[in-house]
C-alpha cells in the first residue's frame, strides 16, 4: 500500500466514523519509516544526479576543446594552402 493509498484511507476513515488518535499512530509510524526510506533514496538520487552533471560538464569542456583545436588546424591547412597558390595577375 502507498503512501497516498494511506493518506486516502485515513481521510475516508475519519469521514465515515472518526477514530481516536491513539489508534492511527501505528499508520503515523509506518509513514514516517517510510519517509525516511525516502529520503535516503532520495538524497542518493541526487548525490548520483550531482556527480553525472560533473561529468558531463567534463566531458563537454573536452568536446569544446578539441572542436577549438580542430578549427585552428583547418585555418592553418586553408592558410598555408592559400599562400601556396600562385597568384593570378590582375
Amino acid at each position: 500500500m502507498t503512501c497516498h493509498h494511506i493518506f486516502d484511507h485515513i481521510r475516508t476513515s475519519l469521514h465515515t466514523h472518526p477514530t481516536p488518535l491513539p489508534l492511527t499512530h501505528p499508520q503515523v509510524d509506518d509513514l514516517k519509516e517510510k519517509l525516511a526510506a525516502q529520503e535516503v533514496e532520495l538524497k542518493q538520487k541526487n548525490d548520483d544526479a550531482d556527480a553525472l552533471i560533473k561529468r558531463v560538464g567534463v566531458e563537454q569542456e573536452k568536446v569544446c576543446t578539441h572542436r577549438m583545436l580542430s578549427i585552428c588546424i583547418c585555418m592553418y591547412i586553408a592558410h598555408t594552402l592559400y599562400l601556396k597558390t600562385p597568384q593570378l595577375p590582375r
